[in-house]
């Protein structure tokens, strides 16, 4: 008992230490803007960054720490499909609870937002912080992104939009993200590491170590830009964007540990797939919202509340695992 109690506070306070050293990144993006010395229009610019860059080189970087065997292809399989129905599941349970009031663009906004987190970002972070001895968790983060990615391109869209015409394959198959997971799956199946590349290979693998670790500070310091441009009273005053950070980050969490609870798989994929499913809102939710040019603000709000309340909402998860 006292082994699983100190197991426990590990989690608890690895994360709790982690997820608050990230937030502080969010500092200089904040000051940056309220100082005047970047515009809010280039924030968009930073975003392209990091979705363009960053999240490719992500995915690479986390499939490059792990070998290939029967043993991770299953796990990628599993992770896959567990991505998939957790987030298709929670969003047609929101769309049925909400399914009176989805005329109003901030209903079909926090539908979304209610499935989809930062697993990237943030997610990849934490887990490297709380299992340090399971490299393939990183690789986890990988397949969740990219199934949240086709997921955002379609369903995502849909939603949001109520348009079909946001909704292409093209848009689905070849966006960073799914190109950046295709190119990875491929590496992995040829077990091919860039450190087996002679003279250069060294280099080739510190570029996608460098632009990996870059991504969390960059998506924090646009997190803090804004948040400079936001109204403190729109974010924290309404009721509504906890109930939809509550769901997110503590409901969704909890439903998945009590199924994952009754299925037979390794354990720290089990620790893994619940932390990510705890993630704060994703800020590719703000991302769609501004390329389809419709729930910006809704969007902006949720993210922002829920990145700020997961210093909380993350570490009272684990105390479950």
């Amino acid at each position: 008992m006292g082994s699983y109690y100190n197991t426990l506070m590990n989690y608890f306070l690895i994360t709790l230490i982690t997820v608050a050293g990230m937030l502080l990144f969010a500092i200089p993006g904040f000051l940056l803007v309220r100082c005047k010395a970047i515009k809010p229009d280039a924030i968009k610019a930073f975003s392209k960054v990091l979705m363009i860059v960053c999240q490719p080189a992500l995915t690479i970087y986390s499939f490059q720490k792990v070998a290939r065997s029967a043993e991770n292809s299953i796990r990628i399989c599993e992770s896959f499909l567990v991505a998939a129905l957790f987030m298709i599941v929670i969003s047609a349970i929101m769309l049925l609870i909400l399914r009176k009031k989805l005329d109003q663009v901030y209903y079909r906004v926090a539908s979304v937002c209610a499935s989809f987190g930062n697993v990237a970002f943030l997610g990849i972070p934490i887990i490297e912080a709380a299992l340090p001895d399971f490299p393939e968790g990183a690789m986890v983060c990988a397949v969740f992104v990219t199934v949240m990615n086709i997921l955002g391109w379609s369903l995502g869209s849909f939603v949001i939009t109520r348009d079909k015409r946001y909704v292409s394959a093209s848009k689905i198959l070849l966006n960073p993200a799914t190109l950046g997971f295709a190119v990875a799956l491929i590496l992995y199946f040829c077990d091919f590491r860039f450190t087996s590349i002679p003279y250069i290979g060294e280099t080739v693998n510190n570029i996608f170590v460098i632009l990996a670790r870059m991504s969390t500070a960059l998506c924090m310091m646009i997190l803090g830009m804004r948040l400079a441009t936001v109204k403190p009273r729109g974010l924290f005053l309404n009721y509504k964007n906890y109930i939809v950070v509550f769901v997110k980050q503590i409901a969704a969490p909890f439903l998945l540990f009590g199924i994952l609870y009754l299925i037979p798989i390794d354990k720290s994929l089990k620790t893994t797939l619940v932390i990510l499913s705890a993630a704060p809102i994703a800020q590719v939710v703000q991302n769609f919202t501004e390329m389809i040019g419709e729930g910006e603000e809704e969007a902006a709000d949720l993210v922002l509340l829920g990145t700020i309340l997961s210093l909380g909402t993350i570490p009272l998860v684990t105390l479950v695992l």
